[in-house]
């Protein structure tokens, strides 16, 4: 089999798998019975956890021998680093972490929907603050400069960050009479 046969072959189960997870979530958000939450919530971490280990020791490692390999076009070259790209942070993040935020999120996701519908948020706040705790515990894993949210955001923005120097948070901007810890300046 070719590198390019490989590889292809190896994305279309690590989507198929993927596409389980996004079913079970949706299953989860529509018709899934209260009594099966925490269940779900233990199927999709796990699931989780199995398609970040594929990542990171199956994919990447295939991305990188099709990006050092001549068989590719350019354009094939080029969606072949940004595969790489977008993976690679998946690396510093300890597989256990992603389950247990993927757990507590399908968890959080049925608390809130029950919270929001009965005005009661102290019901979802120990839900919010296991999600804000992994949260951080994931940027602590990524790495950041000043802020956590920078590494979170670097998830997702793929340009230069613009506040090199600044307050990641841009609280500069938005608040500019008070200095970046929240303390009013007048």
């Amino acid at each position: 089999m070719s590198l390019a046969e490989k590889l292809n072959q190896e994305l279309r189960t690590y989507a198929l798998l993927a596409s389980n997870v996004e079913i079970l979530t949706w299953d989860q958000e529509v018709c899934m019975p209260k009594a099966g939450v925490a269940h779900r919530a233990a199927l999709v971490g796990t699931l989780m956890e199995l398609l970040h280990q594929r990542l990171t020791t199956t994919l990447l490692p295939l991305l990188r021998e099709a990006r050092d390999s001549s068989a590719f076009s350019p354009e094939e070259q080029r969606q072949i680093q940004t595969l790489i790209e977008e993976a690679e942070p998946a690396e510093k993040v300890p597989p256990s972490l992603v389950r247990a935020f993927s757990e507590a999120a399908s968890l959080a996701q049925v608390a809130w929907v029950e919270a929001r519908s009965k005005a009661d948020f102290s019901s979802f706040a120990p839900h919010l603050e296991k999600l804000i705790t992994l949260a951080r515990e994931k940027a602590a894993a990524l790495g950041y400069e000043k802020e956590p949210y920078e590494a979170l955001l670097r998830l997702y923005e793929k340009k230069p960050l613009p506040w090199r120097g600044r307050d990641p948070l841009c609280r500069d901007k938005a608040f500019p009479d008070r200095d970046p810890a929240g303390v009013r300046f007048a």
